[in-house]
């Protein structure tokens, strides 16, 4: 993070504020006190500089996507070589390589982002979800699915769906009505292979009916 990073406010009873593997560069984080924190940058025995990234330009991050629809390659508050931020994070229940996550947005080594593509009209409905929601997509290419769900936190909560697909459209259906209600992530991968992650809302009550519109 490069701009002001502030999470001082009062939180609904009962609720938790949980901060891990953040990256603040230039001593703007300023984080209330009843927050869990670990291995964020501004904490021992951290002390992070310009050098620590590839890149701080923002620009790029707003820039037009590429022709086939996907994002623009940028190097933005990716972490350089040698960065003592690399594998210094805790595991969160989010894939990560090397020995240990790294801290910030992207982990430094990933393999294998060109093998599968999928077409950028990712979607999943109903958003919020009752019981039951769907995924659909076109894969370029088959390959194993699995699709994890986590908590807002990143603890993982359940898998999804874990099957083998084979190229073209898709629709995957999957079952929540046992996840207590609230706000979750959802990562797809194909071939180990990060394909999207997003948030997932899951609703219950008198109004479970409609999850299958």
């Amino acid at each position: 993070l490069v701009s002001d990073y502030r999470m001082t406010g009062a939180i609904a009873a009962g609720k938790v504020m949980v901060v891990k593997n953040c990256v603040d560069l230039g001593k703007t984080a300023e984080i209330a006190a009843f927050a869990q924190q670990e291995k964020n940058s501004w904490m021992s025995p951290f002390v992070v500089t310009a050098e620590d990234f590839a890149g701080t330009d923002a620009t790029a991050a707003s820039g037009p996507r590429k022709a086939d629809g996907s994002l623009p390659d940028i190097v933005y508050m990716h972490l350089a070589a040698g960065s003592d931020l690399i594998d210094a994070g805790v595991d969160v229940g989010l894939p990560f390589s090397g020995s240990a996550p790294d801290l910030g947005c992207f982990e430094r080594v990933i393999t294998g982002l060109r093998k599968v593509s999928v077409k950028p009209d990712f979607l999943f409905y109903p958003n919020p979800v009752y019981e039951k929601g769907f995924f659909s997509f076109t894969a370029a290419s088959g390959g194993r699915c699995v699709i994890r769900l986590y908590d807002i936190s990143g603890k993982y909560v359940k898998t999804l769906a874990d099957l083998n697909l084979e190229p073209g459209d898709q629709q995957i259906v999957i079952d929540v009505s046992d996840i207590h209600e609230g706000l979750y992530l959802y990562r797809v991968e194909i071939d180990k292979v990060n394909i999207v992650t997003s948030k997932l809302v899951k609703l219950s009550g008198n109004d479970a009916g409609h999850s299958g519109r």
